[in-house]
């Protein structure tokens, strides 16, 4: 969306790891200053210490640890712990690229109160919703 840019970077002697640097774009900054206040602090109190300084982030024993080195605090972040979803889904394939008088794709709507069954750990409030479908789908 043009909202950063990024710029590939080598070693000298051009090995194969490679970094890439980001930056944000102008149309990006524009967005950015559209962002409620609310959500800005909700993200600087993610990444800061009670001393507005900014904390480090490494990767320790198979999770995130976000560090300030000078007070010597640390937390263990729990971005990568997993969230059971119960969930019912139907398969799907494009016209496109279904092959003429092949089998029909199934539909499991019937199904669906079935998730709500389920056992959930969800913290959160969800409020997405994907919905995959063309205008040939029966």
């Amino acid at each position: 969306m043009s909202l950063i840019k990024g710029l590939k970077l080598s070693s000298k002697n051009y090995s194969t790891k490679v970094t890439t640097a980001y930056q944000i774009s102008k149309l990006g900054l524009e967005v950015l200053k559209k962002i409620p206040e609310e959500y800005k602090q909700q993200v600087d109190k993610l990444i800061t210490h009670s001393n507005n300084e900014l904390l480090k982030v490494k990767f320790e024993d198979n999770y995130f640890l976000l560090f300030e080195p000078k007070s010597g605090y640390s937390r263990k972040s729990d971005i990568t712990d997993c969230e059971d979803v119960s969930y019912v889904s139907s398969p799907y394939l494009p016209q496109c690229l279904r092959q003429k008088g092949g089998p029909e794709m199934t539909s499991n709507a019937h199904r669906a109160e079935e998730s709500a069954k389920g056992i959930t750990n969800i913290r959160d409030e969800l409020t997405e919703v994907i919905h995959l479908k063309d205008g040939m789908h029966r």
